[in-house]
């Protein structure tokens, strides 16, 4: 998962205009705030992260996680 920042409020429609980090593929939406709010509350299924405090359990290419088998690893030490 990753991180989509929050670009902007309408009153009127009672929304959020939700950006993606990955513009080419996401294109930009306005989300209504009850479900946004609902949305925040679920758990990712690839994992609890705890961020900030679980990047100091990996190391430099595990935070990369550049390949399947750096990704596995990563995952096994924060699991």
């Amino acid at each position: 998962g990753h991180w989509s920042p929050l670009a902007a409020y309408s009153p009127s429609k009672d929304a959020f205009l939700v950006m993606d980090v990955a513009k080419y593929k996401y294109p930009p939406v306005w989300i209504p705030t009850p479900r946004l709010y609902d949305a925040m509350g679920t758990t990712d299924p690839c994992g609890i992260w705890d961020y900030p405090h679980a990047q100091t359990k990996l190391n430099h290419q595990q935070r990369l996680a550049l390949t399947p088998q750096l990704y596995q690893q990563a995952m096994e030490k924060l699991n």
